[in-house]
C-alpha cells in the first residue's frame, strides 16, 4: 500500500517576508513611537521608563503644528478626489480594452510616468508653473496679463502630489475593473436599464474594492509626502512630514518628532478605518 506524498506547508513561504516586515518595519516603528512618550531631550535617542504626554500636548496646543495637520489631511483628501476623477475613466478605458497590444501600450504610457525620479518630475512642474519664470506665466506676461502664483501654495502642492499618486490609483483600479464580468452590465441592459444606470448600479459598486484600495494608497501618499511640500510648497505650506523632518534633522528633538510621527500614523489608520467603514456595504454585498 502506497502512501500519498506529503504536501509541503506553503505557509512557510511567508516566513521570509514576515521576518523582513517584522525586523525592518514593526520593530523600528514601535521603538520610534515609544520615544514620543518620553520627555523631550535634545539630541538624545533612547527609550526611557519615564512616560509623558508632554510632546502630544505641545503639538495640539501649537497653532503652527495644527496647521500642518490640517494641511496634510486636506492634501490627502484633495489628492484622492482628483485622482479618482482623473484616474477612473482612464482605468476604465484600459481595463475594457480587448486588444492586448493597445492594453500594453496604454499601460506602458501610465507606467512611464513612474520611471523618472520624483525630484526631476517636480522640477519639470516648476518649469511649467513657476511663479516668475514658468512657461505659463511667461506667456501671460507676454500677453499683458497678470501672473498667477501657481507654486508655494496648496494648489502647487496638490498638483505635484496628484502627478505622483495618479499612476498608483490607475493601476489599482485596472486590476479590479478587468475582473468584473461584462455580462453583469449586459444583463442589466437586457432588463431595461440604461447604459448609465447599468454602470451606476452594477459596475460602480463592483469596482468599489479598487476605489477603496486606490483611495487608501493615494491618501497615504498625500498625507505623508515630504518632497512635494518641500519643493512646491516651501515653508508656506507646512505639513506633518515637514514638521517631523525639521524637529528631528534641524533641531534634534527626536521625542517630539516621534510624537508627530505617531500622530501621522494615527491619521492614516483612521482614514483607512473610515474608508472601509463607509464602503463596507458596497464590497461583496456587505453591510456596514
Amino acid at each position: 500500500m502506497t502512501t500519498a506524498p506529503r504536501i509541503p506547508d506553503t505557509r512557510l513561504l511567508l516566513l521570509p517576508a514576515m521576518a523582513m516586515f517584522l525586523v525592518f518595519l514593526v520593530i523600528p516603528l514601535t521603538l520610534f513611537f515609544l520615544i514620543g512618550f518620553n520627555p523631550p531631550d535634545r539630541g538624545i535617542i533612547r527609550i526611557s521608563d519615564e512616560l509623558t504626554l508632554e510632546n502630544f500636548i505641545r503639538f495640539f496646543t501649537t497653532p503652527n503644528f495644527l496647521l500642518g495637520l490640517r494641511n496634510s489631511v486636506i492634501l490627502g483628501l484633495l489628492s484622492v478626489v482628483i485622482c479618482l476623477i482623473l484616474g477612473y475613466p482612464l482605468a476604465y478605458l484600459i481595463a475594457r480594452t480587448t486588444r492586448p497590444r493597445v492594453f500594453l501600450v496604454l499601460s506602458i504610457l501610465v507606467l512611464a510616468a513612474m520611471q523618472l525620479d520624483m525630484t526631476i518630475r517636480l522640477y519639470g512642474i516648476m518649469t511649467i508653473f513657476g511663479n516668475n519664470n514658468g512657461l505659463i506665466n511667461q506667456a501671460l506676461d507676454a500677453l499683458g496679463l497678470p501672473k498667477v502664483p501657481f507654486l508655494y501654495n496648496l494648489f502647487g502642492v496638490t498638483v505635484g502630489t496628484v502627478q505622483f499618486a495618479l499612476p498608483f490609483m490607475i493601476f489599482t483600479l485596472i486590476g479590479v475593473l478587468r475582473n468584473i464580468d461584462p455580462s453583469f452590465e449586459q444583463a442589466a441592459r437586457s432588463l431595461g436599464a440604461t447604459e448609465w444606470a447599468a454602470f451606476r448600479d452594477v459596475f460602480l459598486p463592483l469596482s468599489m474594492p479598487g476605489i477603496v484600495a486606490g483611495s487608501v494608497i493615494v491618501f497615504a501618499i498625500g498625507v505623508s509626502g515630504y518632497i512635494v511640500p518641500t519643493l512646491l510648497g516651501s515653508s508656506r505650506i507646512p505639513t506633518l512630514a515637514t514638521h517631523l523632518y525639521q524637529q528631528i534633522n534641524d533641531m534634534g528633538f527626536w521625542q517630539f518628532g516621534a510624537a508627530i510621527g505617531f500622530i501621522l500614523f494615527a491619521v492614516s489608520l483612521t482614514a483607512i478605518a473610515v474608508v472601509y467603514r463607509i464602503s463596507a456595504r458596497y464590497v461583496a454585498g456587505g453591510r456596514a
